[in-house]
């Protein structure tokens, strides 16, 4: 026969017992003294925090036989049976299982029953936020106006869900999580009374696995029991919740201080292999940094922490160590990493990605404790280039003019490239720049706009010295593999970035990657908030560091590009091209026919013939013909069928169909494989 749970076997019989719930505690004793109970209560909060125990509390409350200033005596006969679940004046229903219309009509004919022996029936509806909306409809009305003797008590872990109306006709009580040393006093009081030899420091450590709950305490007390028998140790205890050993985390952190990957990852290898689950591990190191960051800002430990003076010394000196900036970049790193995403070829690699991550940001931004950095390295001197000697002289070289106050030159350079590539840093512009006079410029084949002829290789990146964009061109197959594992949107991001690829990277902190769509309908989609998680998410565990991403248009990317080249060479000082440079007539967009016609029509004479405009018989050819034709009265309107087929031919038109069949093909192999096997 299975023993009875400690936590059934331990649950509270007096309000005094109670654990952790003061406030609740000192309202309901009061309202059962004075006499001034109300028809319904609700009970919030989170699970294991006593709810349900304070329902049975108030009920034996109030069908005791002799209650001592509002505890009830546990001894009369009512007491008896409500303790052992035997009462008949006390119904329990879980809603979870019990919800719909027709249960709560069976509620209500038993309402009308008066109570068989104590003052008032009790009715306990656990997990009350699962009623459906048309049982409470059908409960409300009761529930209003509740016969004298029916008291209502509603518990739930969910309050929000409850119906605004419902929670109106109730008196609400919040439940709190339970502070670790108070479940650490219960579970040394319950260990003494079953004869249980548990360390101080195991206590401490089931206190806290259980985060706030009492039941759950109890529970994992039950489960050290089966674990370690009668004496329950501090390493049994961490063995089996897959606790790792809090000095080892405060070693990987102090390594991580040291800029000691190498070291770091070693130990993290060492614990995951010692058994440490990877999931308690995650968390273990959130809240270590989480510590450091409350340390380093000036919060009182012991409160906030609930740890002990000595703990609050060791946390305080260990996040002199660090900056605050990098104490809360790291917190950062690991309270986005909650669980290690799926497919990935080796379990801890998320962990480690993060460890990695900590330690660069650690490098970029040098604590205050730490040395100073080095001075910034002075960029070398430019070569002179020396003209070939068939070669005409080159163009006056001209110096820059200071660029404007709400300028910023670096930013304006980091958009259409990522710096010099003479060795200046990046954000410093370039003092001069030479160019022969029949030198034509390097454009894209298609449009025809102005870019920087560096290569991406060349690039420094924005922010860190790494060029995002090569490295993003490189990942990319990866990164649509990485999408897919988002469900149930990663597919289509996925068959969406086919048609997508990185332009561009802006600075900043951090660093925004500019990817350029084909089409309009790709922009829009990828523009939503959940679509761009998903991308910034795969970035991140591709190239190892944090990217903001921004979806333009193939036109926008062009326009900013001509915008951006135009600043530049404004804030540069350049001469306008020659009219015999090849670059101007190749940036210059052609007018539009009906442009030329109206610039034709201007120059004509005024007895130039009606139809023909500007064109006299000197200008004719040999052939007679005017070499500008006459403009149509009226141009005739095309079939349906004529503008179908001219879509269809339009390359625009192809790469779209055939990206969206791609699409289509890969979300259906998705489907196929997430099918179970019959």
């Amino acid at each position: 026969m299975p023993s009875q749970s400690l936590y059934r076997k331990w649950r509270s019989q007096t309000f005094s017992d109670l654990v952790g719930q003061e406030a609740v505690v000192r309202t309901l004793l009061n309202a059962v003294r004075d006499g001034r109970l109300s028809h319904a209560y609700l009970f919030c909060g989170p699970r294991g925090t006593g709810k349900t125990s304070a329902a049975r509390l108030l009920a034996k409350a109030i069908n005791c036989e002799h209650p001592r200033d509002g505890e009830p005596c546990d001894e009369c006969l009512s007491c008896q049976e409500i303790a052992s679940g035997r009462s008949p004046d006390v119904i329990e229903i879980d809603a979870a299982s019990n919800n719909g219309v027709d249960d709560v009509r069976e509620l209500r004919k038993s309402v009308g029953t008066m109570s068989a022996g104590g003052r008032s029936r009790v009715y306990i509806i656990d997990e009350a936020h699962m009623l459906s909306t048309s049982a409470w409809n059908a409960l409300l009305k009761t529930l209003e106006e509740p016969p004298p003797h029916v008291i209502f008590v509603f518990a739930t872990t969910e309050a929000h869900k409850m119906l605004p109306t419902v929670v109106s006709r109730c008196q609400r009580f919040d439940f709190r999580r339970i502070r670790t040393a108070d479940i650490v006093a219960r579970l040394r009081h319950v260990a003494k009374g079953e004869g249980l030899e548990l360390e101080p420091a195991a206590a401490d450590l089931l206190a806290r696995a259980a985060q706030g709950g009492l039941r759950d305490a109890l529970s994992l007390l039950d489960q050290a029991v089966a674990f370690s028998g009668q004496r329950i140790a501090v390493e049994g205890v961490r063995s089996m919740l897959g606790l790792a050993d809090v000095g080892s985390l405060r070693q990987i952190i102090a390594y991580i201080a040291d800029d000691n990957a190498a070291a770091a990852l070693d130990l993290l290898d060492a614990l995951v292999k010692g058994g440490a689950d990877l999931r308690q591990l995650n968390g273990q190191l959130a809240e270590e940094w989480r510590g450091l960051m409350l340390a380093r800002a000036g919060a009182d430990l012991t409160a906030a922490l609930d740890v002990t003076a000595e703990e609050a010394r060791e946390l305080e000196a260990l996040a002199a160590r660090f900056s605050l900036d990098d104490l809360m970049a790291c917190a950062r790193v690991f309270a986005r990493n909650e669980a290690p995403p799926k497919g990935l070829p080796v379990p801890q690699l998320a962990v480690e990605l993060s460890l990695l991550e900590c330690l660069s940001v650690r490098r970029g931004v040098a604590a205050p404790s730490v040395a100073p950095a080095s001075p910034a390295k002075a960029p070398p001197p430019r070569a002179e280039v020396t003209p070939l000697a068939d070669a005409p002289p080159p163009r006056t070289r001209v110096a820059a003019a200071p660029a404007p106050a709400s300028l910023d030159l670096a930013a304006v350079d980091a958009g259409t490239w990522s710096g010099p590539t003479n060795g200046a840093t990046p954000h410093s512009a370039p003092a001069t720049r030479e160019r022969a006079p029949e030198e034509p410029r390097r454009h894209d084949p298609a449009p025809a706009v102005e870019v920087d002829s560096a290569p991406h290789s060349a690039m420094p990146a924005a922010g860190d010295g790494r060029d995002w964009v090569a490295e993003a061109l490189d990942s990319w197959p990866l990164i649509r593999k990485l999408c897919r594992q988002k469900p149930p949107m990663g597919a289509m991001v996925s068959g969406l970035l086919s048609a997508v690829d990185p332009a561009r990277c802006e600075p900043g902190s951090p660093p925004t990657l500019i990817l350029r769509a084909k089409f309009d309908a790709h922009v829009t989609k990828l523009r939503d908030q959940n679509m761009r998680q998903i991308i910034e998410w795969a970035l991140e565990q591709a190239l190892g560091a944090t990217l903001r991403v921004r979806v333009v248009s193939a036109s926008e990317a062009v326009s900013g590009e001509v915008v951006r080249n135009r600043v530049q060479q404004e804030a540069r000082n350049e001469p306008a091209p020659l009219d015999g440079d090849a670059s101007a007539a190749q940036s210059a967009p052609a007018p539009h026919v009906y442009e030329r016609r109206a610039a034709t029509r201007a120059q004509a004479p005024a007895d130039a013939p009606t139809g023909v405009a500007g064109v006299t018989d000197g200008e004719r050819g040999n052939s007679g013909r005017s070499e500008v034709r006459e403009r149509p009265a009226a141009k005739p309107r095309r079939s349906t069928e004529h503008l179908e087929k001219a879509a269809r031919e339009d390359p625009v038109v192809k790469e779209f169909v055939r990206a969206l069949k791609t699409e289509v093909a890969e979300v259906r192999s998705l489907d196929a494989d997430e099918q179970p096997d019959e």
